[in-house]
């Protein structure tokens, strides 16, 4: 009886354990089609916040080139775990939003677009456009891509801001970026700072647990990349930024303890030695030289000021103003809330129904049971994403550095509205999107 040839079996067999499915090589024309998924990613990546009329005209194109690509393929990627969850969240969103619209609240559109509409455009675009893990590590390789061009920038911003380097027509990049300095510290405003605050902790990650099939070449460049992430984001003064930062190594390290053995030993290994290496650079370079050690000395008093100077917090009065007025307002109503799209009376912007403490907020407008809703969906990710990292192999890298970086995302969002702004969606959609290939992938 003869043997099979390898190219006479299936080619939709489920991949092993613990490695990415849908390696097989993907048809032209899919491929066409996901180019402008994917300039959507990089251009949401680099303008999360501005730019917005660009991001529309990309969105539509790849609402059709998504409409196109379901239509070659002949069904929907998204699972159907994936979907029950979504509907979860839409649902609950749909509730509290015509709660919302009964009792006249003015942030009922607003609310519409981020807790309906645009959830259900990331939802269809993501899961259709992450249906290969080939176009996955077409966006991974984007996201170290732009952490190191967002990072340049910065760099050279301060430069020039200090005098150090000329103009050049980048600073006409819509990143709203503005230096403000001060004695003793500088402050600086860029938008894409709410990228790299998942970008960096993902990039770290992704340095210290490195997937066995990562090039040597990947990991060098991925850890120059954030090298030069680290020395921009001390000139910003973000206490938000820095604070996850601090936070993404023992995040990383924590998600992978549910990671196999084997796994792990490597990892301590890498870990102890990466460790002595750097220990080692810092003790030569401080010993011999002066200039450098003044230099990391003054570099380290100015994020201690960005962090614990009283004059950086001009904005802290205004956040326990809002903490105030939210419970206040939650207390009346701690079931159901007062509905998406409500406010407090107390007014910061044009946007009255929204805050900086977004958790506040949604304590406020959706209540006890509202919360307990949408938490469920995070549960989901982080529920599935244990699961991926506990098979092993490449996803299981990747796994652990989505998570780091959305985590570090959800902890800086606290005291940011950064998930109040369509561009921002991508942190949990992507890792969802991820989950929903590998469920796939294991049937």
């Amino acid at each position: 009886m003869s043997t099979p040839s390898l190219s006479s079996l299936p080619s939709d067999l489920p991949a092993p354990l613990g490695e990415p499915p849908a390696l097989r090589r993907v048809p032209a024309r899919h491929r066409l089609l996901s180019l402008p998924f994917s300039l959507y990613f990089f251009i949401i990546l680099v303008l999360p916040v501005s730019a917005n009329g660009l991001k529309g005209a990309l969105a539509a194109l790849v609402a059709a080139s998504t409409f196109l690509l379901v239509m070659a393929r002949g069904k929907l990627a998204v699972g159907r775990s994936t979907l029950r969850v979504f509907l979860l969240m839409q649902a609950t969103g749909l509730l509290w939003l015509l709660y919302g619209l009964i009792q006249n609240t003015p942030g009922a559109v607003f609310s519409l677009l981020i807790y309906l509409v645009w959830p259900l455009f990331y939802l269809v675009v993501f899961t259709e456009g992450v249906s290969s893990y080939r176009v996955y590590r077409t966006l991974r390789n984007l996201m170290v891509l732009t952490l190191g061009l967002l990072s340049a920038f910065i760099l050279y911003f301060v430069l020039y801001s200090f005098g150090l380097a000329p103009a050049t027509p980048l600073l006409e990049l819509p990143f709203g970026q503005g230096l403000a300095k001060y004695q003793g510290f500088t402050a600086m405003r860029f938008y894409s700072i709410s990228s790299m605050i998942f970008l960096i902790p993902y990039c770290i990650s992704k340095v210290v647990l490195p997937a066995s099939t990562d090039s040597r070449l990947r990991r060098w460049v991925t850890a120059l990349v954030v090298l030069l992430s680290l020395a921009a984001i001390l000139f910003t003064g973000r206490r938000a930024a820095l604070f996850t930062l601090a936070l993404g190594l023992p995040i990383a390290l924590t998600l992978a303890q549910a990671a196999p053995s084997d796994f792990r030993i490597r990892l301590t290994r890498r870990f102890i030695n990466a460790a002595l290496a750097i220990a080692l650079a810092l003790t030569v370079t401080l010993t011999v030289s002066d200039t450098v050690r003044t230099g990391i000395m003054g570099v380290a008093s100015q994020v201690a000021s960005s962090l614990f100077d009283p004059q950086q917090t001009s904005d802290d009065l205004v956040r326990v103003e809002q903490a105030d007025s939210l419970i206040q307002g939650w207390i009346q109503r701690p079931l159901v809330g007062a509905g998406l799209g409500s406010t407090t009376g107390y007014i910061r912007s044009e946007r009255s129904w929204n805050y900086e403490l977004q958790y506040h907020m949604h304590l406020f407008q959706i209540g006890l049971l509202g919360l307990a809703l949408y938490s469920l969906g995070l549960l989901w990710i982080y529920r599935n994403g244990l699961r991926i990292i506990r098979r092993g192999g490449e996803a299981s890298s990747e796994m652990i550095a989505l998570l780091t970086g959305l985590t570090c995302f959800l902890i800086a969002n606290a005291s940011n509205p950064y998930l109040q702004a369509y561009g921002h969606l991508w942190v949990i959609f992507l890792p969802a999107a991820l989950i929903n290939l590998m469920k796939k992938g294991s049937h």
